[in-house]
């Protein structure tokens, strides 16, 4: 486990560094992903889950394993990052992004706010990042109430890749 990644702690989750053993989950919820970008294939997942890591290692931020306090098993990942650089997208590589995902069998159970919640209050205690978003799909209902739960407000819809509209959720330091 990475000694790089803060341990974060809830009521009912751990929010740590992923180990190799995460893998295979991290993989399965890949491989059957119903939201942008879809169904992953193993490969592609095997460097999805070590840019999750090395994202610590440019940035200081990055994506955490949520596991259960109780049973220690991986049930999601949350995280915070930044995208890379890009001339036409419309949303600046400088706003810190929160994202989150819950791995079916364990949604609608507010892991997700809790672990967003965790990952926000860290942001806001730890950085000085002035605006944190969250890019969401306009069928993600369960995403968007995250963001709301979290304190997050609808700003605008933006194109993002390959001409997915997206909705911009974003808090303000100053908020």
């Amino acid at each position: 486990m990475s000694t790089i990644v803060p341990r974060l702690t809830t009521e009912r989750l751990v929010l740590r560094g992923f180990a190799r053993g995460d893998f295979d989950a991290f993989a399965a919820d890949l491989a059957v992903r119903d939201v942008p970008p879809g169904p992953v294939d193993r490969r592609t997942a095997w460097r999805m889950f070590l840019s999750c890591s090395g994202t610590w290692l440019i940035h200081g931020i990055g994506w955490w394993g949520v596991e259960l306090a109780a049973t220690k098993e991986l049930v999601g990942t949350c995280g915070a990052f930044h995208r890379e650089p890009h001339p036409d997208r419309e949303t600046p590589a400088e706003d810190l992004e929160l994202g989150w995902t819950i791995f079916a069998p364990f949604r609608k159970q507010g892991y997700a706010t809790e672990a967003a919640r965790a990952v926000l209050d860290f942001v806001r205690r730890e950085t000085k990042e002035p605006r944190i978003i969250a890019l969401i799909d306009h069928e993600n209902s369960a995403s968007i109430r995250v963001a709301e739960n979290i304190g997050l407000r609808y700003e605008r819809d933006i194109d993002f890749y390959q001409e997915v509209r997206l909705r911009l959720y974003a808090l303000s330091r100053t908020a």
